[in-house]
């Protein structure tokens, strides 16, 4: 999949670089797209399965010529999983899906959520229609599908709905005034808890985080 995505993204870089297109101010213009990610689930700690595809829409609107609101709605799948300390002697010794596989003490959470982010980002030129990019911004998450293999945490009390937070970089091309392909790199972190982990000075929330790489196209009309 990484490789099918930086080749549609050179390909695309190649086939209009001779192409004389004056630079783009975005400025007061919307936008309207798709995407689709390689979304890893970094909240697994023991090798369990964790990179699937993410897919989603995208809305932008740019107030300035470097500053717009992005908003966007995507599906992913997520997750967390980790150890009670106190559940057995021999916790420290756990490295892999098949050493907790039945052990009292493993909790996991899979699920599937309906994201939205919204996002402030700052875009920067680097050569011609060639641009950087940083944003950050809250995700209403929505889980549509959630599994919970909890051996000692009460999971009857987890919100289905939870609001996490959103920050990426990358690169955004501009093949006409129209048309504009990118590269996103984003994290989603914090957001509600799903279990906590015993320690000896403190106590370790465990959230589900989650890290995309996305290949984008977007369209003025």
């Amino acid at each position: 999949m990484k490789k099918i995505v930086y080749y549609l993204l050179i390909t695309s870089f190649c086939a209009f670089s001779q192409t004389k297109i004056k630079p783009i101010n975005p400025n007061g213009k919307w936008y309207f797209g798709t995407e689709i990610g390689i979304n890893k689930v970094t909240s697994f700690s023991y090798d369990e399965g964790n990179t699937s595809v993410s897919i989603g829409g995208i809305s932008e609107y740019y107030f300035d010529k470097h500053w717009s609101v992005q908003g966007r709605i995507k599906y992913m799948k997520t997750g967390v999983s980790f150890i009670n300390q106190y559940s057995g002697w021999n916790w420290n010794w756990v490295k892999t899906t098949q050493d907790v596989a039945s052990f009292s003490g493993y909790n996991r959470f899979d699920g599937q959520v309906i994201v939205i982010p919204i996002d402030l980002k700052w875009e920067y030129r680097i050569h011609k229609n060639l641009h950087g990019s940083i944003k950050t911004g809250p995700a209403l998450n929505i889980e549509m599908k959630s599994t919970y293999n909890y051996g000692n945490v009460n999971y009857d009390t987890f919100s289905k709905t939870f609001v996490n937070m959103n920050f990426g970089y990358g690169f955004n091309y501009y093949l006409s005034k129209n048309y504009g392909i990118g590269l996103d790199f984003e994290y989603y972190f914090l957001g509600d808890s799903k279990g906590t982990t015993s320690g000896f000075l403190w106590n370790q929330t465990h959230y589900a985080n989650n890290s995309i790489t996305n290949l984008q196209l977007k369209y003025h009309f």
